[in-house]
């Protein structure tokens, strides 16, 4: 005749296989809850990153470039002519505008060009470089290309005076400045007293755009 095993003292094999079944539900329950917390987690960065923060400069016309500044301010240029404020109020802006960090106007910035702004692209020192078929910003005349003020946006005495439109700028480390567009020359200082100096060098495989380095 067997011996009977009481409850309470069995096989160390058994006391294991009935410890498994109840610590299971605990770590799937735990893990769970950590997708949980995750998962809720993630949404409220998406919602936090999403368009719907307020930020609406709401342009009437196309926005062809967007530049931060390294104070947070925003550049845009393109096709439009005017920005609505949140109280519904239109304020012309001509083609280019700064927008502050919560997407209200600038006021202070207003260069008023007369053609679409293409490029945009900010100096170490802050003024704002402007590439498009403009021939008026800034209060000057400047075909195509112009630096400004980084303060009210009005024109320096930087005239590169390219011969059509501007569609690229960018600034090298060394503070010079390449220009592609659709213009052939470039770089005769618009009659100033300092011309710009600008070798220049075709390339077919760009559509027969001339790309251009020019030296302040």
């Amino acid at each position: 005749m067997k011996p009977s095993i009481s409850k309470t003292e069995l096989p160390q094999s058994t006391q294991l296989r009935k410890a498994v079944p109840t610590s299971a539900p605990k770590k799937a329950t735990l893990l769970l809850l950590s997708i949980t917390v995750l998962l809720a987690g993630g949404a409220a960065a998406v919602r936090a990153q999403s368009a719907l923060d307020g930020f609406d400069p709401n342009a009437n016309g196309l926005v062809s470039v967007v530049v931060v500044q390294p104070d947070g301010k925003i550049l845009i240029g393109g096709y439009f002519t005017a920005l609505t404020n949140n109280a519904g109020v239109a304020v012309t802006r001509n083609h280019i505008a700064r927008l502050n960090p919560d997407g209200s106007l600038d006021t202070a910035f207003n260069p008023n060009a007369d053609g679409t702004v293409y490029s945009i692209a900010v100096q170490s020192d802050g003024k704002v470089l402007v590439g498009g078929s403009f021939v008026l910003i800034g209060g000057a005349a400047r075909n195509y290309m112009a630096r400004l003020n980084a303060t009210n946006g009005l024109a320096d005495s930087f005239n590169p005076n390219p011969s059509q439109t501007v569609e690229s700028i960018a600034v090298q480390s060394d503070g010079k400045i390449l220009a592609a567009g659709g213009f052939v020359t470039i770089g005769s200082g618009g009659g100033t007293s300092t011309p710009l100096y600008c070798p220049t060098r075709s390339d077919n495989r760009s559509g027969g755009f001339l790309e251009s380095e020019c030296e302040q």
